[in-house]
Formats: structure tokens, sequence, C-alpha cells
């Protein structure tokens, strides 16, 4: 039996960033000044073919540094590098209501129901944990938990 794909569907974190202000960012917290740093980074972020980015952490423009203290040293200023685990464990938090939404978008305006659904594929750049974000997508929508689900994840800004 043939196999379609019936219904794609995104879903991004609302907070999002051009490639331009991230340079911004990354040059006030990383190069120091040093015009050497600033023109490798400036390289890195014009070459990426990336226009925009997503986050689930607001407050990374300058003098809105984001309050997480995984992330940013209020006392003294600086940025921090959290570990993986650390970065996982937001994105883990994070996923827990993206998951079920997005999940719950795909029905909006198909002519199929959840009991039409064999298959689950999700993608995402960031993160992993288990059961991961198909399982959560699945369970949002109810479906029979023998559903073939697969995740694409942790691939980086492919």
């Amino acid at each position: 039996m043939p196999s379609y794909i019936h219904q794609i569907q995104t879903l991004n974190p609302e907070v999002s960033f051009s490639q331009e202000q991230l340079l911004e960012i990354m040059k006030q917290s990383c190069a120091g000044g040093d015009r050497k740093t600033e023109r490798l980074l400036h390289r890195l972020y014009s070459q990426s073919g990336i226009d925009k980015r997503h986050c689930v952490l607001g407050g990374l423009e300058p003098g809105k540094h984001t309050p997480s203290e995984h992330f940013y040293d209020m006392d003294t200023d600086t940025p921090l590098t959290p570990t993986t685990q650390t970065r996982n464990e937001i994105y883990t938090e994070a996923i827990q209501s993206l998951a079920p939404k997005l999940a719950c978008s795909l029905l909006g305006d198909s002519d199929f129901s959840a009991k039409d659904i064999t298959h689950m594929i999700t993608v995402s750049c960031t993160g992993f944990f288990q059961p991961g974000p198909d399982f959560l997508a699945v369970k949002a929508l109810g479906l029979n938990p023998g559903t073939e689900r697969y995740h694409i994840g942790f691939m980086g800004c492919y």
C-alpha cells in the first residue's frame, strides 16, 4: 500500500532574530572589540545562508539579556556557556507545549481525521529527549499507540 504525505505543518518559537541582529549580539557578547573576532563572526553569520533564527529564549538583545542563570551572569555582565544537558532541559521544557500545539494544528484545515494518521514524522534542529516530540504529538492527537513515529532531531541549523 503506498504512503502519501497529506499535510506538512510547521511551528516555531515566538521569539525570532534576524541573522544581522544575532551578529551584533555576538559581536558585543563575544568579540569584546577585537576586530579579528568581529571579522570572523561577520564571515560566519553572513555566509550561513540563514536569514532568521527562532529561539525559546527571549531577552538576548543587548541590555535585555535573558534572566536565565544558565546563559548569562547578570552580576558580571558576561555570557555563559551552558552544558548540553542544561540546554536540552530548556529545550525539553519548551517542546512540551510546542509539539502538542503543532500536532493539533495538523487537523485544522485537513480533510482527514486523527484516525486516518498512520505515521508521524517530526523534525527539530535543536535538542533531544525521549520519548520525544513525535510521541507528544501522537499523544496530543489521541492516535493509536502503534502509529509509526520518526523523529529527525539534533541536526543543527540544516
